[in-house]
């Protein structure tokens, strides 16, 4: 009776080593990684489904084979790693890569020996990770992180080069300074002395030489006015201010000087209700005086066009100023608000970036718009004063 129980317990601890041994076989079968084992002779004995359908090489074409023979990771990498663990019979553990149809494959692979009683091998356990996403994820953040250090690297040197930039136009600018005042004062003499002769003396020619006197001086002042301005800008008085009586002033003013350009300044000014702003006269005049005269300059002595428009809104006004000339060229836009740009063979290049310190100390913007040979245009924005009596 003993006898019997014994061979059923067998029998059921032999059905339950089959479901284990089934288990672990479907397991290993259907595991995530490739799976191979090799005997004592090297020889391939078995490879999961899964890295059969990696490899996509016949079962046939595997089984049996010597690794030597064929290279299982299909890199030369491995071989020597296996070969290794045959001969310290001891685990081997590295990380290679290789193409497979063009692309570049990365994989953990582990050797595992197994010994008999004598400890020699008898069968190699190698498993294959597939780590080809960690790695492109790690080689694009380093990517990324190489352009993000270059492009800091890029803008630190352009922050380098704007500083030494503006520390030479500072220096430019306080020598400007001082010339300029230095040249104030003799131009002084030279007026008060046209002023003399003058007065003294009728002779049309000789008027007519002071008369030139009187318009060099008046450029000259000019000039040095726009140099006091850049380097020592001021900051703005603001008071009420009737924009279009300020306009129309500056518009006569500049009509004066030059009378005898053939050119039609024209304006819409006159059939407009007043129009106030809260400004400092001097520095709008200032803008609406260097606006002009660039317009008079670009067209020179010929038969053209100057525009003057005023428009109100809720809360701004927008000036616009127009002339026929010769535009400016594409590659110019950009650079026409910098400091000592200019095309003009006795211009300073101060006119435009002064206008755009002044409107902006007033809260406005300005910009241009041009088209080589097909004129310019100059658009001035300021804020409305909400409130007068």
């Amino acid at each position: 009776m003993t006898e019997i129980i014994d061979v059923a317990h067998e029998k059921e601890i032999a059905l339950a080593l089959k479901r284990n041994e089934q288990l672990f076989s479907a397991a290993i079968e259907n595991y995530p990684y490739t799976v191979v084992v090799y005997n004592h002779e090297r020889q391939i004995e078995y490879i999961n489904g899964h890295g059969l359908a990696s490899l996509g090489i016949p079962l046939d074409r595997l089984i049996g084979k010597q690794a030597e023979d064929i290279d299982i990771w299909q890199t030369t990498q491995s071989l020597p790693l296996l070969l290794k663990v045959y001969e310290t019979k001891q685990q081997q553990k590295a990380e290679v890569s290789f193409i497979v149809k063009k692309k570049e494959l990365y994989y953990h692979i582990s050797y595992v020996p197994i010994l008999d009683e004598d400890t020699n091998v008898c069968k190699v356990f190698g498993i294959m990770q597939d780590v080809t996403a960690e790695r492109r994820l790690e080689q694009y953040q380093l990517r990324k992180r190489d352009l993000t250090i270059s492009d800091q690297r890029q803008d630190a040197i352009s922050k380098q080069h704007e500083l030494d930039d503006s520390r030479r136009l500072s220096h430019i600018g306080s020598l400007a300074a001082t010339v300029a005042h230095e040249l104030r004062n003799p131009l002084g003499v030279i007026r008060t002395a046209v002023y003399n002769l003058r007065r003294k003396n009728k002779d049309p020619d000789l008027i007519s030489h002071l008369d030139n006197i009187d318009k060099k001086v008046i450029e000259s002042d000019r000039i040095i006015a726009n140099l006091l301005n850049y380097a020592r800008p001021k900051v703005p008085h603001f008071e009420k201010v009737d924009l279009l009586l300020l306009i129309e002033e500056t518009m006569r003013t500049i009509q004066k000087q030059y009378q005898d350009y053939p050119i039609n300044l024209i304006s819409d000014l006159t059939d407009q209700q007043k129009i106030w702003i809260e400004a400092d006269p001097f520095q709008i005049t200032e803008v609406m005086v260097n606006l002009i005269e660039n317009a008079y300059q670009a067209i020179g002595p010929t038969s053209a066009d100057i525009r003057m428009t005023v428009v109100p809104s809720a809360e701004r006004v927008t000036i616009t100023i127009y002339d026929s000339g010769p535009g400016i060229r594409e590659e110019d836009l950009e650079h026409i608000f910098i400091p000592f740009f200019t095309r003009k063979p006795k211009g300073t290049g101060l006119g435009l970036p002064i206008c755009l310190e002044l409107v902006r100390l007033h809260h406005g913007d300005i910009e241009v718009k041009s088209t080589e040979n097909d004129g310019c245009t100059f658009i001035v924005n300021l804020p409305l004063m909400q409130s007068h009596d």
